[in-house]
């Protein structure tokens, strides 16, 4: 059967909203049609007992198994945005390829479908390039191209567009960098 790796930046129990509902559901789909799938996200919670970039497979620690549909297995990768030294780095960041490349020798996808780029920035697309693995993407919001995913800079103005200088003033003070 087919097998397919849903990235999303994050995954129940860890994390409810629209993306999360987005894996569940097409995770829950695509196992009916006899697909095996990995939901592959990202374990972000403060003080974890891990090293960053560590490959947990199974449920989230300190939490009960989900109630997974036959076929779908998941795993996460222990990730926080602090650990970005850059702004490059949040899309590039080169620590995510060895447990990438873990997740996808274990499981040896047909597929890699990114839910959305939060964390993961472009290192699953190269990667998946490297490995001859085709990788697709829905797009939930402006996160590909905008760092606040709205297009939209403090108090609320709309946006002009993505260009570095312009987005590194704008995330500035998420980025430990003040304004």
């Amino acid at each position: 059967p087919p097998r397919v790796v849903l990235m999303p930046h994050r995954f129940g129990p860890l994390g409810r909203g629209g993306v999360e509902s987005w894996a569940a559901i097409l995770a829950a789909a695509l196992a009916r049609r006899g697909c095996q799938v990995l939901v592959l996200s990202r374990d972000d919670r403060p003080g974890l007992p891990l090293p960053p970039f560590s490959l947990v497979e199974g449920p989230p620690a300190g939490h009960p198994r989900a109630e997974l549909p036959e076929g779908v297995r998941q795993a996460w990768i222990v990730h926080r945005h602090g650990v970005g030294r850059t702004f490059d780095e949040s899309w590039r960041d080169r620590r995510f390829e060895a447990p990438l490349r873990a997740a996808f020798g274990r499981f040896e996808p047909d597929l890699v479908h990114v839910g959305h780029p939060d964390g993961w920035g472009v290192v699953p697309f190269r990667l998946g390039e490297a490995l001859g693995l085709p990788v697709g993407a829905t797009i939930h919001d402006w996160t590909w191209i905008c760092a606040r995913g709205q297009l939209l800079r403090p108090p609320g103005l709309v946006c002009a567009g993505a260009l570095e200088e312009r987005c590194v003033r704008c995330v500035g003070d998420q980025l430990g960098r003040g304004p």
